[in-house]
């Protein structure tokens, strides 16, 4: 369950692809109480040789069941005794517990979005990269800014991609879980 929290979390958070999650290493990452920083070293889908050396950060949360970095290192430290020669962060939670590949991490992705009660038939892994953006537009985010995080030349392809309407849940759900006794 850890890793499939940690996955979300992160790919929500970071605006990067399944397949460049899957492309963190321990061996690039830099990790303190307040922030993780992982250096991408591979060539992505979409980047070029010279932006080979991108970081990526990930900021501590207030909230502890939020909190990306306290979760890496519960994950790492879950992880420990089952590690074998591999310095990528997600790793298989089955035997021989290898390095996961893009499809493993969209899988885990698609379980978790069923776990919270989102159609799955309709909404896929890499929904959530136009879910977190169209939601950080929502909340005043400058497209300049997403353009930066999400690593993209042009705001016609948030456009036309990715700001998507966000969906809430109905109101029936949003009265049961604000009732207080």
């Amino acid at each position: 369950m850890l890793s499939l929290k940690l996955a979300t979390l992160m790919t929500l958070i970071s605006a990067c692809r399944a397949s460049e999650m899957c492309n963190l290493t321990l061996e690039f990452m830099q990790l303190t109480s307040q922030e993780a920083r992982f250096t991408l070293t591979e060539l992505t889908k979409t980047s070029k040789v010279k932006d080979v050396a991108r970081v990526i950060t990930f900021h501590s949360h207030d909230n502890d069941k939020l909190d990306v970095c306290a979760c890496i290192v519960a994950y790492i430290e879950a992880t420990k005794e089952i590690r074998q020669e591999t310095s990528k962060l997600y790793i298989s939670y089955v035997k021989p517990h290898k390095a996961i590949k893009t499809c493993n991490l969209a899988r885990w992705l698609r379980t978790m979005l069923t776990m919270s009660g989102i159609n799955s038939s309709v909404f896929k892994a890499h929904s959530t990269r136009s879910a977190s953006r169209s939601k950080a537009n929502k909340f005043g985010l400058s497209v300049e800014q997403i353009l930066s995080k999400a690593n993209w030349k042009s705001a016609l392809t948030f456009q036309r991609f990715y700001n998507k309407p966000v969906q809430t849940r109905d109101e029936f759900a949003k009265v049961v879980l604000t009732l207080q006794e």
